[in-house]
């Protein structure tokens, strides 16, 4: 499952905020949970030029590997995602133990250099300075490299043994992979089709986020992926909305956490996105209006 989501917005009035409603909630949420901070202190996402995370032809989605290497003193050390095509559709009953645990092409792409988040200049603990930092960021390097399935394979196993969570149940990452399909058959909607549509989309970063949400399944570290232009910036949708990528398996694992979570989610982004879209007309009819 894939969709494309809000990266923020603001709430229905009859609605609460859980802080897990949008983008920022998550990437907030990775930013400040206590257990993570050696996580968030080495990188809180990377980019990839868009000609990565185009579909190969006949292609069902991208997939992620969250690796961690740890093989250089601290401030060297790297946390990153690989990438590559999956051929494999994700059936819908897929058990447990049918979850990939080994990446399916030789070779995979790596941003040579992750980002951090920028502690000296931003307020991590201030929502708005997050933002601030993300709408600003520009990537120094943009170059990627190629690294090897088994290297991958091994680093995710580094990535989980460190920052998966409690041994006993490892709810911030179990599985060190995030699987986002192109096409959703609960929505019909062609996801990574859509997202390249959004505009002149030269790079594709991607964030890690946390969900904190009560019972949620194991991989509470969410990847988000941002469409962005030629000049470094976050590019914006129509109106500001459905312009990022969220919801990847896994989770969920189940039928009835597939559709909580698709129709919650669904159900959400109508209602923002019809209140944003009114806002953004009312916007464009007074601009065209106006008496200069």
């Amino acid at each position: 499952m894939s969709r494309l989501m809000p990266y923020k917005k603001l709430l229905p009035a009859d609605k609460k905020s859980t802080g897990n409603e949008t983008v920022i909630d998550l990437i907030y949420n990775f930013l400040n949970e206590p257990a993570l901070r050696k996580l968030s202190d080495l990188s809180i996402g990377g980019t990839f030029p868009v000609s990565d995370f185009r579909l190969g032809k006949g292609c069902y989605a991208k997939q992620f590997w969250y690796c961690y290497d740890k093989s250089q003193p601290t401030p060297e050390q790297q946390v990153f995602l690989a990438i590559e095509d999956s051929w494999n559709g994700w059936p819908r009953n897929r058990k447990e133990s049918e979850i990939p645990t080994t990446p399916e092409f030789e070779t995979l792409r790596k941003p040579l250099m992750p980002f951090t988040f920028d502690d000296k200049n931003f307020d991590r603990t201030d929502i708005t300075q997050v933002d601030r930092f993300i709408q600003q960021h520009k990537n120094g390097n943009q170059l990627t490299q190629a690294i090897s399935r088994n290297e991958v394979k091994q680093l995710g196993k580094a990535f989980v043994e460190n920052f998966g969570g409690k041994e006993e149940n490892q709810e911030f990452c179990y599985y060190p992979l995030a699987y986002f399909e192109n096409f959703t058959p609960e929505t019909r909607q062609c996801v990574i089709d859509d997202f390249m549509k959004l505009g002149d989309i030269h790079y594709v970063r991607y964030y890690f986020g946390l969900d904190t949400s009560k019972g949620h399944a194991a991989n509470r570290i969410r990847v988000v992926l941002f469409p962005v232009g030629k000049d470094q910036r976050k590019l914006v949708g129509t109106g500001g909305v459905n312009e990022i990528i969220h919801l990847s398996w896994p989770p969920p694992t189940s039928f009835e956490e597939i559709f909580e979570e698709i129709f919650d989610a669904t159900d959400a982004v109508n209602k923002l996105n019809a209140i944003e879209q009114e806002a953004y007309n009312r916007t464009i009819e007074l601009e065209s209006t106006t008496v200069i």
